[in-house]
């Protein structure tokens, strides 16, 4: 599709490379970042039916285990944003939790081993007779959400947890996503009613399990009569998903990178698809 672009073929790209932002602003075209206000973070939604993940210290500790400035600067862009929550920063409710994202890798290994992790002589934490080799899977729709993982699986290595990464493998996606042995799905889901409908039902597809606490939350949320009380459980959702249950770990702000021809104009909804409708092209 890019060299379509680039032959004259289309006006707009979508899923440019962050590798190719730089040359089409050095040749007079746009980049137009199209962010996902409506839509929670791409993050690893976990699962904890392998059993591995079933310690909230063992998730916090992977949480803590991500550099997600190293991520933007290595595999990213500056069309990006290091995610701070479950939600976007633009979306209604977002609260800022970056001092519960920090990349902390002391803090990491001291949680896996209060957990009961140990190292092992490869290098892989060990316990009951299980290596901490966990998989994360994701669709292809995300043009750097493989490279990503890649350097998620180095720095886990460094606290003793093996990633194996599949994501953008879509073979291995169709069954992957509902298995819940497989410890994360990398996603990024539309969150027009709340965090509620995305990790509530029993069938979600982000977890694969129904938090009974959270959906407590989710509950007492629907029935705020009041926004102070609605802004306040948002704000709870929030903590809980990402420092305390550490359910969802977060990675960047979602955002579709399109690549505009100079001579064309558009605008893109807030779930970062372009508004045709209004679209304009100055001719030549």
């Amino acid at each position: 599709m890019l060299e379509r672009y680039r032959t004259g073929q289309v006006d707009l790209v979508r899923g440019l490379q962050p590798v190719d932002e730089q040359a089409l602003k050095s040749s007079g075209d746009n980049v137009l970042p199209a962010q996902g206000v409506d839509l929670t973070t791409n993050m690893a939604a976990v699962r904890i039916g392998s059993g591995k993940l079933t310690d909230a210290k063992v998730r916090q500790a992977l949480q803590a285990g991500i550099d997600r400035q190293s991520i933007k600067d290595t595999v990213l862009s500056e069309s990006y944003v290091v995610a701070d929550s479950v939600l976007n920063h633009a979306a209604p409710g977002f609260i800022d939790l970056s001092a519960d994202l920090a990349y902390e890798p002391e803090k990491s290994k001291s949680l896996l081993d209060e957990a009961g992790w140990v190292v092992g002589a490869d290098g892989v934490r060990e316990k009951d007779g299980k290596k901490l080799e966990v998989t994360v899977t994701s669709s292809n729709n995300s043009v750097v959400i493989k490279p990503a993982f890649e350097l998620i699986e180095q720095q886990w290595r460094e606290i003793g947890v093996k990633l194996i990464n599949r994501a953008s493998d879509n073979t291995f996606l169709a069954t992957a996503m509902i298995d819940p042995n497989i410890e994360f799905f990398g996603t990024r889901q539309f969150a027009y009613g709340g965090l509620g409908p995305v990790f509530g039902p029993e069938n979600n597809t982000q977890t694969l399990n129904a938090d009974t606490e959270l959906n407590a939350l989710f509950a007492k949320e629907r029935a705020a009569t009041s926004e102070a009380e609605h802004n306040e459980l948002i704000a709870e959702e929030q903590r809980q998903l990402v420092s305390e249950k550490a359910l969802a770990l977060v990675l960047w702000d979602e955002v579709q990178v399109y690549g505009g021809n100079s001579d064309a104009h558009v605008e893109f909804t807030s779930g970062t698809a372009p508004i045709f409708q209004g679209a304009w092209k100055t001719g030549k």
